[in-house]
């Protein structure tokens, strides 16, 4: 018996990263795909992509539970985040007994789940899979000719005119986030810095089109630091100083001959209307941490307008203490520490790239909703 399940405990841990990095392809791609296509009435193959992705969870649950050791059991980052799921999980038993128009628990259940999901997949570390480039490459090859099917090429952005479901249109920023990811993780595992420009330059291309300045800000910036230490360590002060120069020419050129003057216009970015309104949002978040510090205010953003909208919240990762409390905020603080720790010590690019991109986002554009 003792030898059987040594078996099932090689092959469990054999087959791990193969089982991770699918799981995250299936959320960060055949989703993507799913949604887009649903929302623009080609196919609605959705539910199939749930079955795929709940039945890799659950095999790679199962190889994680068989694979449990006691240096794991150690692990502060497992306890934490753990420790973490139980607080929105109690917050969610109390959220059952409140009554609003819309389908809140949901909404929250869906993103316990995603976090669970992500604990899983990181703790089966899905970049040790050996043949992860040519995976991600094909995943983001097809999602880079995909958003040109939704493109309306004359402003290059997404066109929402041919949209089936209208209330489908704020997915977009799920297809920038996601795509931004899976060409972050394709970008890092090539070798060369050729080819990492050119994955970089086509995917600064889709982004725009996606239309979430967030995503691609992001994006240019975390990309931008990796490859100016590259640069340093390449060339000389005067090529490097010249390089710069070509690149702000380049990106004045992009801002004021582009037909996507959404993406651009840092003005409007700055003053309109989305921006007065989450400054709103983040005022009136801030009113419930300061109201309830220990216990935040869970559901909150349904008293920001008289027509409750879940998406009224703080646009930040003070959200996650406004939602469920300065405990689970603590600990959030705590995993960055101990990630930037990890990520010191493995000098890994992928995860660098990943957590500074994650980051950025977090800190100024995304919410506790983020489940990275």
């Amino acid at each position: 018996m003792s030898h059987l399940f040594l078996k099932i405990k090689v092959f469990s841990k054999n087959v791990s990263p193969l089982l991770s990095i699918t799981l995250l392809f299936s959320i960060l791609v055949l989703n993507h795909l799913a949604l887009i296509w649903k929302a623009y009435g080609v196919i609605d193959i959705l539910w199939h992509i749930k079955l795929i992705k709940y039945f890799l969870l659950f095999c790679l649950i199962f190889c994680t539970l068989v694979n449990l050791e006691l240096s794991s059991i150690k692990n502060k980052n497992v306890w934490l985040t753990l420790f973490f799921i139980f607080i929105i999980a109690y917050k969610l038993i109390g959220l059952k007994s409140v009554k609003y128009s819309i389908d809140v628990y949901s909404y929250y259940f869906s993103n316990l789940t995603s976090i669970v999901t992500y604990l899983i997949i990181g703790y089966s570390n899905p970049f040790k899979f050996k043949f992860k480039t040519y995976l991600i490459g094909i995943g983001w090859l097809i999602l880079s000719l995909n958003i040109l099917f939704f493109a309306d090429l004359t402003t290059l952005s997404l066109d929402h005119s041919r949209l089936l479901f209208q209330d489908m249109r704020g997915n977009y920023l799920y297809y920038s986030d996601s795509f931004a990811m899976i060409a972050i993780i394709f970008m890092f595992s090539l070798k060369k810095i050729y080819n990492q420009l050119t994955v970089f330059s086509i995917s600064m291309f889709s982004l725009m089109i996606f239309n979430s300045r967030a995503a691609i800000f992001c994006f240019f910036v975390s990309c931008m630091l990796f490859f100016m230490v590259k640069a340093l360590k390449l060339l000389s002060m005067k090529k490097f100083l010249l390089l710069n120069f070509s690149l702000l020419i380049l990106a004045i050129g992009v801002v004021k001959f582009s037909p996507n003057k959404r993406m651009f216009n840092i003005k409007a970015a700055i003053s309109g209307n989305s921006m007065s309104e989450r400054s709103q949002m983040f005022k009136h978040g801030l009113n419930d941490i300061l109201a309830s510090p220990i216990s935040g205010k869970i559901a909150g953003q349904l008293e920001f307008k008289k027509i409750p909208v879940l998406g009224s919240y703080m646009h930040n990762f003070m959200s996650i203490w406004r939602q469920y409390g300065v405990l689970a905020f603590l600990i959030f603080l705590a995993l960055i520490h101990k990630s930037i720790q990890k990520i010191w010590i493995q000098r890994s690019y992928i995860n660098i790239m990943l957590f500074l991109f994650l980051l950025l986002e977090i800190s100024y554009f995304r919410s506790f909703k983020y489940p990275y």
